[in-house]
């Protein structure tokens, strides 16, 4: 990733927490994806250029602090909360020195950010300075009804409050079986909590980078994303605005002063 030469020991800091997160978890190989998988109109999902990490503004209390000044020149061209892009750059940036053949973009991320919970946001919830939203999203009971799928409780009611059915939670949508693998903390709170978006983004990152695939080649993109929790048929939709954010934060090339656009007519 360019730009990793940063002021005042950030790089380093950075290093030792994204060693000490990516030791805390030795995920196992997910299953085999479903054989069924739509296809995206073009060939991979986009990327903008990937964010770095600079100086944590004064007060910062989270790791991804450091990708402060990053979020806030983005999230108007995005129109996605400082804090949720902090959340999802820092998981980009931690899996690409921690499982580096993954390259997963910090796109893909908030695209299923975006459609879980409009990242973290949804059902009047908020996201505070710390990355944890409040009231905690809790999804429907996964009881095969109105074409829900099928899912016994896994965690006794733990995450979700309900000993019959698990339901997906927090602000990634993820499943209590999934939190039981692949769940991390992030931030650095000593506490692993599915309804705190870093957290919550870094351990979705671990879980779609898990196969080992490189998810800048096209099918495996499609594979890996379409087998993720509540992702199924609305691939093309996770794709579409994946896409959608590449393109809103890439920068476009200004036209000089004094010259004009050449003329097609």
């Amino acid at each position: 990733m360019a730009g990793l030469v940063v002021r005042g020991g950030v790089l380093a800091a950075l290093v030792v927490a994204a060693l000490a997160v990516g030791g805390a978890l030795m995920p196992r190989m997910f299953p085999a994806v479903p054989a069924a998988v739509p296809s995206p109109s073009v060939s991979a999902a986009a990327s903008s250029t990937s964010p770095s990490p600079g100086p944590a503004p004064s007060g910062g209390i989270r790791p991804a602090d450091s990708f402060a000044g990053w979020a806030r020149q983005v999230a108007p061209a995005v129109r996605v909360p400082v804090g949720a892009l902090q959340a999802y750059a820092y998981a980009e940036w931690v899996t690409s020195q921690t499982r580096p053949t993954c390259r997963l973009s910090w796109t893909t991320l908030a695209a299923l950010g975006k459609l879980a919970t409009d990242h973290g946001t949804a059902t009047g919830a908020t996201l505070d300075p710390a990355s944890s939203v409040t009231p905690p999203i809790v999804g429907p009971p996964l009881d095969g009804r109105k074409g829900r799928i099928r899912v016994a409780d896994t965690d006794a009611g733990f995450y979700d409050g309900d000993v019959t059915w698990d339901h997906a939670v927090g602000p990634m949508q993820l499943l209590p079986a999934t939190w039981a693998v692949y769940g991390v903390d992030a931030d650095g709170d000593q506490l692993a909590d599915p309804h705190d978006l870093d957290d919550a983004a870094l351990s979705t990152a671990y879980r779609l980078c898990a196969p080992g695939k490189d998810l800048t080649v096209a099918d495996n993109w499609k594979t890996v994303i379409a087998a993720h929790d509540g992702v199924g048929a609305n691939l093309q939709k996770v794709y579409d605005t994946a896409q959608a954010y590449g393109r809103q934060s890439t920068p476009r090339p200004s036209t000089p002063t004094g010259s004009r656009p050449s003329s097609t007519s």
